[in-house]
């Protein structure tokens, strides 16, 4: 440091050899106006990194938010299909009653214009016995029924 220091007197004292007093104060009045035109111009320069800075902090967070969104909405559609794939297995691990009433149940009753219960036609659902899916050393045989209907309940 002490070196630096020494080099630089010596420069300018190199420098004002010669010189009068006016040329000396002109020549340090032109360098504070550099110095200080340095001083600006660095200034502007760190407010446009700031400005920089924050507007990528503002795209980071809306890209955080992003992703936020999307995480939670992958894991509400997760939640879904597994609720939609467990669907299934309760149905069929349902009784094997053979007829469903599920849909029918509003309409039960005599229909007044035909006088068959909504039973008798074709809405009534028919399943066929649920099948285990665990491998069994023994084939499962599978019965089928075959339901007649009323001719009026086309």
């Amino acid at each position: 440091m002490d070196s630096q220091r020494g080099s630089v007197l010596s420069s300018w004292a190199y420098y004002c050899q010669g010189k009068t007093m006016d040329e000396l104060r002109n020549s340090l009045l032109y360098t504070t106006l550099e110095l200080e035109q340095t001083r600006v111009a660095v200034q502007e320069e760190l407010r446009k990194k700031d400005d920089q800075l924050f507007h990528l902090k503002d795209l980071l967070g809306k890209a955080i938010r992003e992703r936020d969104e999307a995480q939670e909405k992958c894991r509400r559609l997760v939640i879904e299909k597994v609720q939609l794939q467990q669907q299934p297995q309760h149905h069929q691990n349902a009784p094997l009653s053979g007829i469903s009433s599920i849909e029918d149940e509003p309409r039960r009753g005599i229909d007044s214009s035909n006088g068959f219960s909504s039973s008798d036609c074709e809405e009534s659902i028919v399943s066929s016995p649920v099948i285990d899916p665990t491998p069994t050393t023994t084939p499962v045989a599978s019965t089928s029924s075959t339901t007649s209907y009323p001719p009026s309940c086309n």
